[in-house]
């Protein structure tokens, strides 16, 4: 058995931190090509009449 504590997900705490920095920059890839998006449709086609 490993020193490193283990917490209720079943992960040790440097397996979760590695699964954190994957998770951070999946959405933060994610908010990006989504902002791209919303500016592109913006100025193709403005909404609310701006």
């Amino acid at each position: 058995m490993s020193d490193e504590n283990v917490g209720m997900s079943g992960l040790t705490d440097s397996e979760a931190s590695e699964f954190m920095k994957s998770y951070e920059l999946g959405m933060w890839t994610f908010v990006f090509i989504a902002s791209c998006a919303h500016a592109a449709v913006w100025l193709w086609q403005p909404w609310f009449g701006m």
